[in-house]
């Protein structure tokens, strides 16, 4: 799965007009460009909001490493799996007590 297919020799969107369209819906919906932190949001970091999100709300970082485009499921786990050990810790934890010991 290619998340901005295109029509460019590497079947990909031209990187400027992904920016281009990312920033312009920023500016409509009224989120600014800096974040919180006071870095940029920009199309990577839309990425690991992503990846984080998904991660953290269950998905399996193999599903994950897919939608990515990862060559390897190392690449994911490497960059992210941080947040897939956090996710399974509070699965884990949801399930204390379930057998009373």
């Amino acid at each position: 799965m290619i998340v901005f297919p295109g029509g460019t020799r590497s079947g990909h969107l031209d990187p400027s007009t992904v920016r281009s369209e990312l920033y312009g819906a920023m500016k409509r919906a009224g989120i600014p460009r800096e974040g919180p932190t006071g870095e940029k949001r920009t199309v990577h970091s839309l990425r690991h909001t992503f990846a984080a999100r998904a991660l953290q709300t269950g998905r399996e970082i193999t599903w994950l490493s897919k939608h990515l485009g990862h060559r390897t499921l190392e690449i994911t786990a490497s960059t992210y799996g941080h947040w897939e050990r956090a996710a399974r810790k509070r699965q884990a934890e949801k399930m204390e007590g379930v057998f009373g010991v």
